[in-house]
């Protein structure tokens, strides 16, 4: 499948994530979503990989992980780039999205 993005100059998805992430403030899935305009579903598979080919420019995807709004637990040692479903230690379900961005090694 040849993925391209309705962006600039035809950046593929990754092209663009990259360049999305290189920020100061970190972003979710969902304001990923509409900045490189791919479903939410797509990401974490697309981020995974970015994750790896960023060692050889020298850069990391730097993850804030999730957190529960209602006791404040950190989903810490998560390693998937998705939102949790819900809490372990309230079981609430009201969960912040993990956060995302590229920065130097």
């Amino acid at each position: 499948m040849h993925e391209r993005s309705p962006g600039p100059r035809g950046q593929s998805v990754r092209e663009a994530l990259r360049t999305a992430l290189m920020v100061d403030e970190a972003l979710t899935l969902t304001e990923l979503s509409a900045e490189v305009r791919v479903t939410e579903r797509d990401l974490p598979g697309h981020l995974e990989h970015l994750g790896k080919s960023l060692k050889r420019d020298k850069l990391r995807l730097e993850t804030f992980p999730a957190r529960c709004m209602g006791c404040g637990f950190l989903f810490e040692k998560r390693a998937r780039f998705t939102r949790p479903g819900k809490c372990p230690a309230c079981r609430g379900r009201r969960i912040s999205q993990p956060r995302f961005r590229v920065v130097p090694r």
